[in-house]
């Protein structure tokens, strides 16, 4: 009973008319690709009127449902700390970045988020240029960080040192 009250109090708040992908904190890195933060829209959801997929990224599935909620499109959700510990998962991220590719490449749009559209999202942007350009990941950092010059920038230097070792994807 609680939640429902909360959650429709948050919904008067928070009406979900469609937003496009540049009314949030957000960056086209290349055609068809955003990357960029909601932590400005927490608790609210958000409806994107003009991307065809969005992968959010947060630290842990707990966070994905309470801190943000992308209703439309239908969001893949990617629990990921920003952290050396989560490199163990970089097949799958590699994977996805091959699969996000080619739907870009297909003419579709696609934002890649995080709480501070930093790090993890940055991570996922750059395997993403580096299958969609052919870069080598510091190409790919490189480019990302001219446009948007706080991203990939962790403590723990864990994700840049992973992306300038990677090279050219194999074609």
């Amino acid at each position: 009973m609680r939640v429902a009250l909360r959650e429709r109090r948050r919904a008067r708040r928070c009406p979900v008319a469609p937003i496009s992908v540049a009314d949030v904190d957000s960056t086209e890195m290349a055609d068809g690709l955003w990357q960029g933060g909601l932590g400005t829209h927490a608790g609210c959801p958000i409806a994107f009127s003009d991307l065809h997929h969005a992968v959010v990224l947060c630290p842990t599935d707990q966070d994905q449902g309470r801190r943000v909620v992308v209703l439309w499109p239908a969001p893949i959700k990617i629990p990921l700390l920003d952290s050396k510990s989560d490199l163990k998962r970089i097949g799958e991220l590699l994977d996805l970045a091959s699969r996000l590719a080619s739907r870009i490449d297909g003419g579709e749009n696609i934002g890649i988020f995080c709480w501070q559209g930093r790090n993890r999202s940055g991570l996922l942007t750059a395997l993403t240029l580096r299958k969609l350009k052919g870069w080598s990941g510091r190409e790919a950092m490189e480019h990302i960080q001219r446009l948007r010059p706080e991203a990939l920038d962790t403590q723990s230097g864990a994700f840049e040192e992973y992306l300038d070792r990677l090279a050219r994807p194999r074609r």
